[in-house]
C-alpha cells in the first residue's frame, strides 16, 4: 500500500510530529512504501530528515501552516492556493490513501478541503480536540464556528487518539459518531538491553546517587504542560525527603519563569531541566518514576514510552480520565491527599507499579498495534 501522512506542519517538534516518525516507521517495517507531506518550512526539516533516515519517501510543497496565516483558521478554511497545493502535490506522489495529521481541532482545515477536492482516500487523525471556548481563545466562537462547518463538510473518516478525545470529537461534529474511531497512539518498545548502560551514564551526568529516587518529566516547557505544578510538588516533597530529584526534558516558552522559580524558591539541588533531545530513552532508563502534570493532552507519547520502560506512572485525574486503558491498578493519580507520596517514596510500591506499567504498555501501547489499527481503517476507506 503506498500510504501518504500529511502533516499540518506547525513544526512544533511535539507529539503529533513524533507520532508521524512512530507510526510511519512501523508501517514500513509492515512492507508499505511510506511518504511524508510537509511544507518546505525550514522548520520542518528537523521532521522530515528523521522521516528520510527511517526510509520513508519525503514531499516537500509551499504550504503555509495556520498559524502563520494571519487569520489563522478563518483564513486557512478559505485558502486556495494552500488547498491547490496540497491537491496536486498529493496526486504527484499517486497515494493509495492520505493521512492527513492535524494537532487540533482548527488547523490544518485547508487540507480537509484538499482531500475532498482531490477525491483520493484519505482520513484524518486529531490529537487535541478542546474547542477553542474550552481553552478560553480569543475569538473562540468565530474558530470554533469555523472548524466546525470544516470538519462536518470533510466525508472521510476522523480518528482520535483517547477514548474522551473521540467523545469530545463526536460532540463537536455535532454528535455524528458513525466516522469517528478511537485509535490509541504506540511507542517502539525499547532497546532493554542498553538500559543499565544508559541509567549508569545519565544518573552519572546529572550526578545522582544510587539512593536518590529521580522523578522526570518529557514535555514541551509551556504552560498547557503545567510546569509550576511539577515545581510546586517538587518543592513541597524535597523539603521532608531529601533522596528525591526531579527532571524536567524539553525546552518552551516557559523557560525563563521556570528558572526563577527554581532560584527564588532555592530548588536547584532538586530540580533540573534539559532542552530537547533526540532520543529520551536514556533519560527514561536514568529514571525511578514518571510525572505528567498536564491536566488535558491528546495522549502523550512520552507517557506511553514511561509505561514501555515500566516506569511508575503518575498523572493528573483529568488525565487518567481520558483515557479508558488508564486504570488506578496500572498507573497511578496525583491528589490532594498526599497519598500517591506513600507510593512514591516506597520501593516496593513502585516495583509493583512498574510491573503492571510494562504489561500496560505491551497490552495496549506497541507501537505494531498501533500500525495495525490504522491499516485496518485504510483498508476499510479503499473497501468502500
Amino acid at each position: 500500500m503506498r500510504i501518504l501522512l500529511a502533516s499540518s506542519s506547525s513544526g512544533s517538534h511535539g507529539g503529533g510530529e513524533i507520532f508521524l516518525r512512530y507510526l510511519g516507521q512501523a508501517l514500513i517495517e509492515q512492507g508499505h512504501t511510506v511518504g511524508l507531506w510537509a511544507s518546505d518550512h525550514a522548520r520542518m526539516t528537523p521532521l522530515v530528515d528523521a522521516f528520510s533516515r527511517l526510509g520513508g519517501e519525503i514531499v516537500r510543497a509551499p504550504y503555509i501552516n495556520t498559524y502563520d496565516l494571519k487569520g489563522r483558521c478563518l483564513s486557512a478554511a478559505m485558502h486556495e492556493r494552500n488547498r491547490d497545493t496540497a491537491v496536486q502535490s498529493w496526486r504527484h506522489w499517486n497515494p493509495d490513501i492520505v493521512h492527513i495529521n492535524k494537532q487540533n481541532l482548527e488547523d490544518g482545515l485547508d487540507l480537509l478541503a484538499a482531500a475532498k477536492q482531490g477525491n483520493l482516500p484519505n482520513i484524518c487523525t486529531i490529537h487535541i480536540s478542546q474547542s477553542a471556548k474550552y481553552l478560553k481563545a480569543s475569538n473562540a466562537w468565530l474558530r470554533d464556528l469555523v472548524a466546525r462547518r470544516c470538519l462536518n463538510q470533510y466525508p472521510g473518516i476522523l480518528t482520535a487518539v483517547a477514548d474522551s478525545r473521540r467523545d469530545e470529537l463526536a460532540d463537536f461534529v455535532n454528535g455524528d459518531t458513525s466516522r469517528i474511531r478511537r485509535v490509541y497512539n504506540g511507542t517502539p518498545d525499547p532497546e532493554l538491553t542498553h538500559r543499565a548502560r544508559w541509567r549508569a551514564e545519565k544518573r552519572a551526568e546529572l550526578g545522582l546517587s544510587d539512593d536518590e529516587i529521580l522523578v522526570t518529566m518529557v514535555a514541551r516547557l509551556t504552560a498547557q504542560k503545567a510546569p509550576q505544578h511539577f515545581l510546586d510538588i517538587a518543592a513541597s516533597l524535597q523539603q521532608q525527603h531529601r533522596n528525591l530529584r526531579f527532571l524536567w526534558v524539553g525546552d518552551g516558552d516557559f523557560a525563563e519563569q521556570w528558572d526563577q522559580t527554581v532560584t527564588q524558591q532555592n530548588l536547584k539541588q532538586s530540580v533540573m531541566r534539559i532542552g530537547w533531545q533526540d532520543d529520551v530513552k536514556p533519560w527514561l532508563a536514568a529514571s525511578d518514576a514518571y510525572l505528567h502534570t498536564a491536566a488535558y493532552e491528546g495522549l502523550p507519547l512520552s507517557i506511553l514510552e514511561a509505561l514501555s520502560f515500566g516506569l511508575p506512572t503518575f498523572l493528573t485525574s483529568p488525565m487518567v480520565d481520558e483515557v479508558a486503558a488508564f486504570t488506578t491498578d496500572d498507573v497511578c493519580v496525583i491528589d490532594d491527599t498526599g497519598a500517591w507520596h506513600n507510593r512514591l517514596l516506597d520501593a516496593t510500591s513502585r516495583g509493583n507499579f512498574s510491573n503492571r506499567a510494562r504489561a500496560l504498555y505491551e497490552r495496549e501501547f506497541r507501537v505494531e498495534t498501533m500500525a495495525r489499527n490504522y491499516t485496518d481503517i485504510y483498508e476499510e476507506v479503499l473497501n468502500a
